[in-house]
């Protein structure tokens, strides 16, 4: 079983830095033209054009909704980001390195950085909203205050910005310690693939955008000792350095003052917050369950014998030991004289390997003591037959619709049979039909052709040659001469009696089977209340009966605790559980379904037909599946596993040949998948997400990925590149030239390949099954 980022997905490239072609200022442009002749005449024309100005410059004061692109984590969201870094997408992909001066030094170091502020590291009047001359570029400076240079440039009269003024310490701890080895891998540029078009070739458009990273994780407060953390509000801001070249690289900038202004081109606040587990470890715990449990749905003893114990006693826990393997769990059971014992009960997910499979055909129970298993060997009875008939009864009793279809469907049965019988037991009948009921005759019966039809089948039998021979002779057909037609023969058998013989014919069951399912076959649905109802009822592509039950998706109907008892301790949170479907007991379900509306022996001794007739088969038939409990299924609800092809869905992709039958939320964290073969591997995917930078989850991991995306085996911790606080926080900045220092030579690590280790893709866990075994049948 494998933990890695899911990299499938692509779409979009990275680059180390898009720099503007042309530098921040004024240009003129000075076009001249000279005409000369050399012949004769000789001449020169001299031709100058006025001069033309441009500025070339940057957004430097202010940025406005539509210069941004995306900002993580949302503004003004309350979200678990802990283990991400933030950061802000830009529309303009050269913004970050756009200078007012030409530095060499400076030239590829971002312009921009974004600081990540928790609440009281700064206070309301340190932000300030006003002219930019008043607050960058003021007359009479203010005393302590270090302004950017004045190098950056003047801002024009109108230009209005907001600045934040930070103290040294601050500014030292908020950024990085060198900053122009460091800054760079602070961001990069995203430029989307080129999709194709409908006329063939790629779009000559890559949208691009520019992507400015955090170097510190928003964690939450700590709660001290045995007290959970505390929710914390953020506030990020994406600041310019230009003009502050010269503080970033100051040793003793504390000298030269005592807070440090900053233009703050867009901010936006958000609250960090406690969360026990993200998809990342959710899987994580999963596969680290998974090593442990093998997978097996079913009981494990938790304590051995104590030393001493006769052999009694642990042949009694040997044989305890196999029932827990088994599938079963003990429960209280009240027996029909009213005495009280424990029996075992295993429901209809058994554990891996599966028992053997039952006969094809078997002579349906009808009622539940004749489901009733007694083992002589430890004095207990099984009772989980019997209780597979008593809840496949009760579903029926608890859904009007299902007991409605079931009483109208016996009835045209029992109809159809009796119009068989009454037609079979008429003493003309040896004249109108064969002795024994062929299909042909008895689908005359349940589909009357039509009058003309008729007769010609029945001319076709000899009536005509019978009619004639009465005309010409004036004598009954058979009889001789003279003498009178016998009296009708009395019934000796009633037609209720009567019936039974018919239906013990080869192929009536059949021809009755086939005329109930024309019958019903344009019948419509009722009304469903819940979504697993509406499901049962699915009408398949091959164009089956509405009427059709399924047992195996009619298994959702169910209440948990009859299909897993003791859930909690054989499925616990964060696991996963493979197991197989007791044919035996979905038998069991099925006949108790049937037995309600069978009150006489006819009716019962149709209910085979009925069975075939109600319950569609189920091709492939269900072998094994899968039970997932997770608080991923709460945060991702099963309306967004649509089916990606014919083995996936959307978070789930089955390997090898095996099909997905069906797939059910049992409850808020549980998920059922029915397949109709051992699965060679069943993969869990993250569903799609916003772009994500830090940690693979709260557990501080980073996997590490090769230049084509496969997880490279490597990991690194990112705690350990966290600076201490001094104030009693959890450690959140991050040192980049450390961590950069400790990632994989090869490729070379850039700002590009920085930002793409850092990158969380969604996550993706795959657990191998070929070591269960195949199914055997």
């Amino acid at each position: 079983m494998t933990t890695e980022p899911d990299s499938s997905g692509g779409g979009f490239e990275v680059y180390d830095a898009w720099l503007p072609p042309m530098e921040t200022g004024t240009y003129s442009i000075n076009v001249e033209q000279t005409v000369k002749n050399t012949g004769s005449p000789s001449f020169e024309w001299n031709f100058q054009s006025g001069k033309q100005q441009f500025t070339v410059g940057a957004l430097r004061y202010s940025l406005t909704p539509e210069d941004v692109q995306a900002c993580s984590p949302a503004p003004d969201s309350s979200t678990p980001c802990g283990h991400l870094l933030p950061y802000i997408s830009l529309r303009d992909p050269y913004l970050p390195w756009t200078r007012t001066i030409a530095d060499p030094k400076w030239t590829e170091v971002p312009a921009l950085a974004l600081l990540v502020l928790a609440e009281g590291e700064s206070s309301p009047t340190d932000i300030q909203t006003g002219q930019a001359r008043e607050l960058i570029a003021p007359a009479s400076p203010p005393d302590g205050v270090l302004l950017p240079d004045k190098g950056a440039g003047t801002p024009p009269e109108q230009a209005t910005c907001t600045t934040i003024d930070l103290s040294v310490q601050a500014f030292r701890r908020l950024l990085p310690a060198d900053p122009q080895s460091t800054l760079p891998y602070l961001a990069h540029v995203r430029r989307q693939e080129p999709t194709p078009l409908n006329e063939g070739g790629m779009t000559p458009h890559w949208p691009a955008c520019s992507e400015v990273i955090a170097n510190r994780f928003p964690r939450t407060l700590p709660g001290g000792a045995n007290l959970p953390d505390s929710p914390c509000r953020y506030t990020a801001h994406l600041v310019s350095l230009l003009g502050h070249e010269d503080h970033l690289t100051e040793t003793d900038l504390a000298s030269k003052g005592r807070t440090v202004r900053l233009l703050s081109l867009w901010s936006w606040s958000f609250t960090s917050i406690v969360d026990d587990e993200s998809f990342t470890e959710a899987l994580e715990n999963m596969a680290e369950d998974s090593l442990h449990s093998l997978n097996r749905l079913r009981f494990a003893p938790s304590s051995a014998l104590p030393s001493g114990s006769t052999s009694a006693q642990q042949q009694a826990a040997k044989e305890v030991t196999q029932r827990l393997n088994a599938g079963y769990v003990p429960i209280s059971h009240i027996v029909a004289t009213g005495e009280k014992t424990v029996s075992w009960y295993r429901g209809a997910l058994g554990p891996w390997p599966p028992p053997p499979a039952p006969p094809s055909a078997h002579r349906p129970f009808s009622c539940a003591d004749e489901a009733l298993i007694y083992s002589s060997a430890d004095g207990m009875f099984d009772i989980s037959l019997a209780s597979a008939w008593t809840i496949g009864a009760q579903l029926v009793l608890s859904h009007r619709d299902l007991c409605d279809q079931l009483f109208i469907l016996r009835h045209a049965g029992v109809k159809t049979l009796m119009t068989f019988a009454a037609a079979t037991l008429s003493p003309a009948a040896g004249q109108l039909y064969e002795a024994d009921l062929t299909t042909e005759t008895l689908t005359q019966m349940t589909e009357p052709a039509s009058l003309r039809a008729a007769f010609d089948t029945y001319m076709r039998r000899g009536l005509g040659d019978d009619i004639t021979n009465v005309l010409r002779e004036g004598r009954t057909p058979h009889l001789a001469a003279g003498t009178m037609p016998p009296r009708p023969a009395p019934h000796r058998r009633a037609l209720h009696d009567h019936a039974f013989s018919v239906l013990s014919q080869e192929h009536v069951p059949g021809t009755l089977a086939t005329a109930l399912r024309r019958q019903f076959s344009s019948a419509t649905t009722p009304n469903s209340k819940t979504q697993a109802w509406h499901e049962a009822y699915a009408t398949e592509e091959t164009g089956a009966s509405e009427w059709e039950w399924n047992p195996t998706a009619m298994l959702a109907l169910v209440p948990t605790w009859y299909l897993l008892p003791h859930a909690e301790a054989v499925l616990p949170p964060d696991s996963i559980r493979f197991f197989s479907i007791d044919q035996h007991w979905l038998s069991a379900f099925a006949d108790g379904m049937l037995t309600i509306g069978a009150h006489t022996a006819l009716d019962h001794a149709l209910t085979p037909t009925v069975k075939e007739v109600i319950f569609t088969s189920v091709d492939p038939a269900p072998a094994c599946g899968v039970l997932i409990r997770s608080r991923i299924i709460r945060s991702w609800p099963l309306n967004v596993y649509d089916t990606h092809d014919a083995n996936g869905l959307g978070i789930f992709t089955v390997g090898g040949s095996a099909k997905l039958i069906t797939h059910r939320q049992l409850g808020p964290e549980t998920v059922l998948l029915i397949f109709n073969e051992t699965p060679k591997s069943l993969t869990l995917r993250e569903p799609p997400h916003a772009l994500e930078f830090g940690c693979d989850g709260s557990r501080w991991g980073k996997t590490l990925r090769d230049i084509y995306g496969t997880a490279s085996g490597s990991k690194l911790t990112i705690t350990n590149y966290l600076t201490s606080p001094t104030d009693g926080r959890h450690p959140e900045t991050v040192n980049i030239t450390n961590l950069i220092k400790d990632m994989p030579k090869e490729p070379k690590v850039t700002p590009a390949t920085f930002a793409f280790q850092m990158l969380n893709p969604p996550t993706t866990l795959t657990m191998d099954f070929s070591n269960l075994g195949a199914l055997t049948r």
